[in-house]
């Protein structure tokens, strides 16, 4: 019997088709059916199973892994499987995951890291200041512009918020 397995190589996902002797396979399916009937109830009625039945129930802890990963990224589109005469057809894109929102997270996560520290050591009004100016990239102006202040005030303020901060850090 041939089973046709997708793995993740370096560059791009694959097809590999595999020969398996019949001989295994009713050793698999003998094993499982005494594994399964051992653990059965004595009025439950167990069957045993086709191969392929046992091969996706021992993948499908490594799916259900896969789907988590990709639900968090908010990026999981269930590929399309089809078992027609032993072919597997699927739409590979599908199966990789996306990592560019996993990383747009951590670096979300850790600029509100940082403004929360810079709020926790600053008054309300110079926090803002310096989150907007060094962390925003807004300029001296833009930033007196939208609280409706002079550049020259501004800058002022700024120069203060600075040595504020250096004396912090040397401290610590």
């Amino acid at each position: 019997m041939k089973i046709k397995m997708m793995y993740d190589g370096k560059r791009s996902m694959r097809v590999v088709t595999l020969d398996v002797e019949e001989e295994e396979f009713a050793a698999m399916v003998e094993k499982d059916y005494a594994l399964r009937l051992k653990s059965a109830s004595p009025d439950e009625e167990v069957k045993p199973r086709k191969p392929m039945e046992i091969i996706d129930e021992m993948n499908l802890l490594e799916i259900k892994s896969w789907r988590k990963l990709n639900e968090k990224l908010d990026a999981y589109h269930a590929p399309n499987y089809k078992y027609e005469d032993e072919e597997l057809s699927s739409d590979f894109a599908d199966c990789i995951p996306d990592f560019t929102q996993l990383n747009e997270m951590k670096e979300r996560e850790a600029y509100e890291e940082l403004c929360q520290k810079i709020k926790n050591l600053l008054k309300p009004k110079q926090a803002d200041m310096v989150i907007s100016i060094c962390l925003d990239g807004m300029s001296v102006k833009e930033y007196a512009k939208k609280i409706a202040d002079k550049p020259n005030n501004v800058t002022k303020r700024y120069c203060r918020v600075k040595e504020i901060l250096r004396g912090i850090l040397q401290n610590n």
